[in-house]
């Protein structure tokens, strides 16, 4: 993304958007934590035990746009601490920040195919059909 191009998004960031970055930023290394020293579901189980707020459901179309903006958010806080590289991290903090807005999402794996030549594996967040996670920016 280009400088000029971030100091527009950042301008016209909401007060709301910030509170999502700066939340986003404190996380990462906490759950970047958890995962080392607890693995994927001990840290999944942890993250959904914390309440989420509830709120009157929005249309689709609101909260598809909601989504976005958070997975974006996060996206920037992972450019911050250096996490560009780490889906998984990224997913789960999506994930449990769209919990947290009464936002209900699920975080997909994938593998290549067996013949690739070293183990890759990604993570996602998927929302009604939507990668969020490559509709960021990164």
């Amino acid at each position: 993304m280009k400088t000029g191009k971030v100091l527009a998004e950042i301008r016209a960031m909401s007060l709301h958007d910030w509170r999502i970055l700066l939340t986003s930023i404190m996380l990462f290394p906490v759950v970047s934590l958890l995962l080392r020293r607890t693995g994927y579901n001990r840290t999944r189980d942890m993250l959904s035990r914390i309440q989420t707020e509830k709120g009157a459901r929005q249309d689709s179309d609101k909260e598809l746009e909601k989504a976005l903006r958070i997975a974006r958010m996060v996206s920037h806080a992972a450019r911050f601490w250096f996490y560009r590289d780490s889906c998984l991290q990224q997913s789960l903090l999506t994930w449990w920040l769209l919990a947290r807005h009464g936002i209900s999402s699920e975080i997909r794996f994938g593998v290549p195919s067996p013949k690739s030549p070293a183990f890759l594996a990604h993570a996602w967040v998927d929302y009604q059909g939507v990668n969020l996670c490559e509709t960021s920016p990164g």
